[in-house]
């Protein structure tokens, strides 16, 4: 007889919140929004205090202000979110199983079937150990939904939260899931809810007993209407296995607390988020040959222009004076513009980048030694820099540890 796999949908609950309050627990159990304090932030994430007084994610303060005004706001820390989440992950995946896919930088599914066969554990039971060790060892609070595939364990997570375990199987589906609103069904969004609403389907049971021959689910979904209608089988099995990822593009967004900066302080933030993108390729041992300058006006539009270049950098020197070349060529009134942002895409691991070197020159006075010398011939024959030197390869492997195998690979931070 099939075993059928064990999945984990692990969601950090309210996660920017959560990291918040374990780095300073005086902000427990109070109302907490992360945003900046000016009147027209918009909050990124709420605690559940303020959850249940109505008040959501993107929301601005000014409206967060008027439903609850004892409000605390809480600046975000990206890198320390990045970090806290890194480190969670790799302790998941070497404590209960090296299974692990990162979603985002708060869920990721976890195949927790060798474990649970292997010592006979309940399901449940052992959702419960991974749920306290968290708690305890973190401060995170987390939810995870069980199921046989991602997406019945996200759709169980969904219904869990906050702080909660469920388990669907082919047993319960029906009683978890069909009398829910059509648009609490992942990856239906307002617009195709709409259309659906239009044909008459207001519920996940209703789309359930249409079929891939409908008209009215071809005419909405076309190509993906089978895709959608397999989701709810409950019989499909999936299995969950870890793959190393590389981000497409490396990227940091701001938005400016004060819309009216003059010129000279939107280049400084241009800048600073030159230094935050080419620190994060660094870490992660990345270069690319794409800059993009993101600018966002003040009817919240963000346009994007790119600039691709024959060499691969990640210095912040190279980063800045690109992205300061596409803004000057495009002439940006600093009265239109209320944010910046830089993106380097094009990425290559710097291990595979082969830089021809010429074996006469050198950018010391000292003559190359017969090692270096010996290293670029083999690298100049195999075309890339896999052969290095000791302390090339232990900066290699001090950047890898800080990076974290599990890390999320999230493209752009926005503040």
């Amino acid at each position: 007889m099939q075993q059928k796999p064990v999945i984990f949908h692990i969601d950090f609950d309210s996660y920017f919140v959560s990291a918040s309050r374990a780095k300073d627990p005086n902000l427990n159990n109070k109302p907490i929004a992360i945003a900046r304090s000016s009147a027209h932030a918009i909050a990124v994430s709420v605690s559940y205090e303020l959850k249940r007084s109505g008040v959501k994610a993107g929301m601005k303060v000014y409206e967060i202000r008027s439903i609850e005004p004892r409000t605390i706001f809480v600046n975000s820390d990206m890198d320390y979110y990045v970090q806290l989440s890194n480190q969670i992950f790799t302790y998941i995946a070497s404590e209960f199983s090296g299974n692990i896919s990162i979603s985002s930088i708060d869920e990721c599914f976890l195949d927790v079937s060798e474990i649970v066969y292997t010592q006979n554990i309940e399901p449940r039971k052992l959702a419960a150990i991974v749920q306290s060790q968290i708690l305890n060892i973190f401060s995170i609070p987390i939810t995870i939904g069980i199921s046989h595939n991602r997406f019945l364990a996200k759709m169980t997570t969904n219904i869990s939260k906050p702080f909660g375990i469920g388990y669907t199987d082919e047993k319960n589906y029906k009683e978890h899931f069909f009398n829910l609103d059509i648009e609490q069904f992942h990856g239906i969004g307002k617009k195709i809810a709409k259309k659906l609403r239009e044909v008459n389907i207001n519920t996940i049971g209703d789309l359930s007993l249409r079929d891939q021959t409908d008209m009215q689910l071809n005419a909405i979904f076309g190509r993906t209407t089978r895709e959608y209608l397999s989701k709810l089988d409950p019989n499909i099995y999936e299995h969950v296995v870890f793959k190393e990822t590389q981000p497409a593009g490396i990227g940091n967004e701001i938005t400016f607390d004060d819309y009216d900066l003059d010129m000279n302080e939107k280049i400084n933030k241009l800048k600073e988020m030159c230094k935050k993108v080419a620190l994060r390729a660094d870490v992660d041992n990345l270069a690319g040959n794409v800059v993009t300058l993101t600018i966002r006006f003040r009817d919240k539009r963000w346009i994007s222009k790119q600039h691709k270049i024959s060499d691969y950098i990640n210095d912040v020197g190279s980063i800045t004076k690109i992205a300061l070349k596409i803004f000057n060529e495009n002439q940006f009134d600093e009265r239109n513009f209320i944010g910046v942002g830089v993106r380097l895409s094009g990425l290559k691991s710097v291990f595979d980048i082969f830089r021809p070197i010429s074996l006469f020159e050198t950018n010391s006075k000292k003559e190359i030694s017969r090692v270096d010398k010996l290293i670029t011939k083999i690298n100049q024959k195999m075309h890339n820099n896999s052969v290095m030197t000791l302390s090339e390869y232990a900066q290699k492997q001090k950047k890898e540890k800080i990076k974290g195998k599990y890390s999320v690979a999230h493209a752009v931070y926005r503040k």
